[in-house]
């Protein structure tokens, strides 16, 4: 039992590859007696909801708090670097404030109440908020853990950033960039984010030593400037079981269908949240499952169903009404429960960082299809985690289904 309990305040980067790890961290620190507030944008929290990410009966150790910043998830529809520039400054403006007022020691967070009711003894505030608000908790010696939600060799990119690093026109966002070149503004965020890295007490790394063993070497040789980082390896911080099943009410009625599936047969498919596939490409993408011959689960965003052959559409409806359905295309997926299944063979993904850590933990080989600046930290992981094959984002869209075919169907064998 925890004889004085403590009062952390979470806040997470406004995407939801940020916000899961962070709230799994969170629940685990409550579970552990501390209190826990986790602050996220107002629009966002209403979001959680909506996907079930969380709900009113977390605990009586965990409360939330949606921030009046006008923040919204930036989507794949959406993506332009003028929406992370105006994501980065709306941060930095209302987090700046919001931690100015912030009381300092060991209450409840009260996160029903005003901002002047909140009361922290401690900050976990995601790397990528920027400098600001480690700047402000460090003027007023708040102690402050910096996460990491990300690879380590991601993190080691980005602390190797400095002012001589060539930087890409902010147009070339969603392109493929030369290898060591930065998107304008982001290389302007990048070198703010390192200030604040080095004023936080500790960094926590959603990864593991034994995956990246050389993380320690690879800074004290390429980044001297960060030598005395204090960090350390909390990962993978995965889904815990009870979450997920909460969280997700098709789950038993999924896991019966891929009960149904003969062992090592089911080719599953996720792009993300943020990915930019386009109409045609989604389309070639489902001639090359349907011509796979092969059970398939596809995670697909609703707002992209209608870009489906007009019979895909309709099997929607009725997909669960037999476990001989040849595939189930999801709005959401209970993605550990599929991973962790007998029946899954390969993963088709644009290998975010939670998705891929999933992946290996279920020890579920990856056909990576990725796109603008995954690409180099792919590249590492393609050596080091043994992805199969990176299938190239860009790719004529009448290729696709062809190209894409082939390679499943030669990976993918009784």
């Amino acid at each position: 039992m925890v004889t004085q309990p403590k009062t952390f305040l979470v806040l997470p980067y406004p995407g939801f590859g940020h916000i899961i790890p962070m709230l799994e961290l969170s629940r685990k620190i409550a579970a552990s007696g501390h209190r826990v507030g986790f602050a996220v944008s107002e629009n966002l929290l209403d979001d959680m909801r909506h996907r079930k990410i969380y709900n009113a009966s977390e605990g009586e150790n965990i409360s939330f708090l949606g921030l009046k910043d006008g923040v919204r998830h930036p989507t794949a529809e959406s993506l332009s670097i003028e929406i992370f520039d105006e994501l980065h400054d709306k941060l930095n403006a209302s987090l700046g404030s919001f931690l100015a007022s912030l009381n300092v020691g060991s209450q409840p967070p009260n996160l029903g109440g005003t901002t002047d009711s909140l009361y922290a003894d401690i900050l976990i505030m995601d790397m990528n908020l920027g400098a600001v608000p480690f700047l402000v908790a460090h003027r007023r010696k708040i102690p402050t853990i910096a996460f990491v939600p990300f690879a380590a060799h991601t993190l080691l990119q980005m602390l190797q950033i400095n002012e001589d690093t060539p930087a890409a026109s902010n147009e070339d966002l969603l392109k493929e960039m030369k290898p060591g070149t930065i998107i304008e503004s982001w290389k302007k965020q990048l070198l703010e984010t390192q200030q604040g890295l080095l004023l936080a007490d500790r960094v926590l790394i959603n990864s593991f030593a034994a995956l990246e063993p050389t993380f320690d070497s690879d800074v004290e040789s390429l980044c001297p400037k960060f030598r005395g980082l204090k960090y350390g390896f909390i990962g993978p911080i995965l889904p815990s079981k009870e979450s997920h099943r909460r969280n997700c009410e098709d789950a038993s009625r999924v896991a019966n269908w891929l009960d149904h599936q003969k062992q090592r047969s089911v080719i599953y498919i996720s792009f993300g949240s943020v990915a930019n596939v386009k109409i045609e490409q989604t389309r070639e993408v489902f001639k090359a499952m349907v011509a796979c011959e092969r059970p398939f689960i596809w995670s697909l965003r609703s707002a992209q169903h209608e870009w489906l052959p007009k019979e895909a559409q309709a099997s929607i409806r009725t997909q669960f009404d037999s476990t001989e359905t040849p595939y189930l295309i999801l709005n959401w997926a209970p993605q550990k429960l599929i991973l962790a299944h007998r029946s899954v063979c390969v993963f088709v993904s644009h290998c975010g960082w939670n998705s891929t850590l999933e992946s290996i933990h279920s020890g579920v080989p990856i056909v990576a299809w990725v796109s603008g600046s995954d690409r180099l930290t792919l590249q590492f992981w393609i050596l080091r985690i043994g992805t199969i094959t990176v299938f190239p984002f860009h790719s004529q869209c009448s290729r696709i289904s062809t190209e894409m075919r082939i390679w499943l169907s030669n990976l993918v064998v009784d």
